[in-house]
């Protein structure tokens, strides 16, 4: 899992964890994980979430990873934490973008808004 795992709750039991393996950062298609979200910039993550609590300042949070020893530390407030999951999006230049959809989604989604995947796609190569 690598250095640092943020836990939350959440019926499903996913996480946020730091990596070992940073070349999984480098592939377009990152959902080789089952409960968990890989998190790029995991120490920076914690500064910011740890920000407010006392005694956790970046050199804390070091001195606490080098130890090698597993430490829980609870937040004195809540954080809201959001995971979206798109299939489809705009770029930073503004264009369309479709990625898989690795958890199968889609489909429930496109039902309720009345559609079907195979409309869609046929809607959006008539007007791209």
């Amino acid at each position: 899992l690598g250095h640092l795992k943020f836990e939350m709750w959440n019926a499903f039991n996913i996480y946020l964890h730091d990596t070992p393996a940073r070349n999984l950062f480098d592939k377009s298609a990152r959902y080789m994980s089952h409960g968990c979200v890989r998190v790029d910039q995991a120490h920076e993550l914690a500064r910011q979430v740890l920000m407010n609590q006392p005694g956790w300042d970046s050199e804390a949070i070091l001195a606490a990873i080098d130890t090698g020893e597993s430490k829980t530390i609870r937040l004195k407030q809540a954080l809201p934490v959001y995971l979206l999951y798109w299939t489809a999006y705009l770029d930073d230049a503004g264009a369309l973008q479709f990625r898989d959809d690795a958890y199968g989604r889609d489909a429930s989604l496109l039902t309720a808004m009345g559609m079907s995947a195979k409309r869609t796609a046929t809607q959006l190569a008539a007007n791209p």
